[in-house]
């Protein structure tokens, strides 16, 4: 599905690789007004090119963004675009196309980075205008906060409850109760039937799915062509007020340990931390997915898996609803959950958590190695065998690291024993992006660092182009060993 602009694309707005870039061009001709910023980032994957970007879907964002210039002429001088690739590049992934299908996450950012507003997927032109206006409501509101302090991200969360339908409006609301941004009180049932999604707001009907519109708007030439997406086309379970199961699950004793970190948000916020500190950052984006994610997960299975796919099968999580994500209304209920624990936080060198925590695996850059990491390459690697331990992704756990606590039977030996004997060497924690440039620069062959299971930590030797891979799951004995024969052949027991 990936393609280039074809000549017939509107050059409406121009593409930039940063958003200072963007900045600084748009300030030359936006004047006093208070600019907006387009932030497309796709799990295209990244190069060094200084051009300005193509990437899968810009032909068909920029004839949205056309549509909406064409209404609105004070916005041309008024929103600028930038462009971010984070897909995982071949060197770590065996050489294997891992970016199917294709992915996109777009933002509306302020000046200072700070989100506004955002989808999941290629926006509909009013879709994207409402994302815009919504983007300047929010913005008036910041503006405002002077005025009414504490008062903008509630009312923001009162604006999410009207357009996500029960099953969501309670979650959030429970949310908005622990983060004391809206009265303890039982919902009106006639509210309730005001928040249930509005027939083609939120959900994707039955019709619209047969009748192969999922798509509307897109050239006929690259539609979706995977064979799970064709199959969810062709069988849809019932809706789910038409299912007749839908108690929630995850309503239960598990509300309470999910909801400790809004308590932890709040308790920050008492103590003046504010949303742009990284522990608060990480505890929302957790909290979204915690409490989030399950349902729109259920929700999704419920209106688009065929009859025979399990609920626990990744590849409808990972193609099938990935393919249907690029429909920015799929997903757009766990979207409007998000945004009030989200909105006016900065992106800048944080996006990447966000688009984690929407695509479930590492946002990876092209990055040259620091002067600090190639000096540190350098000081050991000829005399040591080093250790990268491979950062964990922005959700709590998504690729947590073996319990090296637990112990075993005596005489087994456990992950405690191998940590260990990792100890001995030097240790770094690294990004999926800092591993990418250590890879290039050595000229190392590809390796697949998420398939059988993912990769913790990875043992790069002194004598050896092919560095060990520790991956969750195995064996931390047959792990023990090779790192002990790497030890030997080093010529050392210990490293200080």
């Amino acid at each position: 599905m990936t393609s280039t602009p074809n000549a017939g694309a509107t050059d409406a707005i121009v593409w930039h690789r940063s958003l200072e870039t963007a900045k600084s061009q748009l300030s030359s001709i936006s004047g006093d007004t208070a600019p907006l910023f387009l932030i497309a980032v796709t799990n295209d994957i990244d190069t060094p090119a200084e051009t300005q970007p193509s990437f899968w879907c810009r032909q068909w964002l920029d004839r949205r963004v056309a549509g909406v210039l064409s209404e609105r002429p004070d916005l041309e001088t008024r929103v600028g675009a930038v462009h971010l690739a984070a897909g995982l590049p071949p060197e770590l992934t065996g050489q294997s196309d891992f970016n199917r299908p294709e992915r996109l996450v777009l933002a509306v950012a302020d000046a200072d980075s700070r989100l506004l507003s955002f989808c999941v997927g290629i926006p509909t032109r009013d879709t994207l205008w409402g994302m815009i206006e919504d983007a300047e409501e929010v913005a008036a509101m910041r503006a405002n906060a002077a005025v009414r302090p504490g008062h903008w991200r509630r009312d923001v969360a009162q604006r999410s409850l009207q357009r996500v339908n029960r099953y969501y409006a309670e979650r959030l609301r429970r949310v908005m109760q622990a983060l004391k941004l809206v009265k303890q009180v039982e919902p009106d049932p006639a509210a309730l039937e005001q928040v249930d999604a509005p027939e083609g707001h939120g959900t994707l009907p039955e019709a619209e799915l047969d009748d192969g519109k999922l798509d509307q708007g897109l050239p006929n030439a690259e539609q979706p062509s995977e064979t799970n997406a064709a199959s969810v086309n062709e069988a849809v379970l019932p809706s789910r007020e038409e299912e007749g199961e839908w108690e929630d699950p995850q309503v239960d004793d598990q509300w309470t340990e999910k909801l400790d970190a809004a308590v932890k948000i709040q308790i920050a916020g008492d103590a003046g931390l504010d949303a742009s500190d990284p522990v608060d950052w990480g505890l929302r984006l957790n909290l979204v997915h915690d409490v989030f994610t399950s349902l729109y997960r259920l929700d999704a299975f419920s209106r688009f898996a065929d009859s025979e796919i399990r609920r626990d099968d990744p590849d409808f999580y990972r193609v099938t609803l990935g393919q249907l994500e690029q429909n920015a209304e799929t997903r757009d209920d766990w979207v409007q959950c998000a945004l009030p624990l989200l909105v006016g936080l900065s992106l800048r060198d944080r996006w990447e958590s966000l688009v984690e925590v929407v695509w479930q695996q590492p946002a990876v850059r092209f990055e040259p190695m620091t002067a600090e990491l190639e000096a540190w390459w350098n000081k050991h690697r000829p005399v040591t065998p080093l250790v990268f331990r491979m950062r964990r992704l922005a959700i709590a756990d998504a690729s947590a690291r073996h319990e090296v606590s637990a112990t075993g039977p005596p005489g087994r030996v456990t992950w405690a024993d191998l940590e260990n004997a990792l100890q001995q060497f030097p240790v770094r924690e690294v990004s999926y992006s800092q591993w990418w440039a250590i890879q290039r620069n050595e000229g190392w062959v590809a390796v697949d660092l998420f398939r059988p299971t993912t990769v913790t930590d990875i043992v790069a030797s002194p004598k050896s182009n092919r560095p060990m891979l520790i991956r969750r799951g195995e064996s931390p004995a047959r792990n023990l060993s090779k790192l002990r024969r790497l030890q030997r052949a080093a010529g050392k027991t210990n490293d200080p």
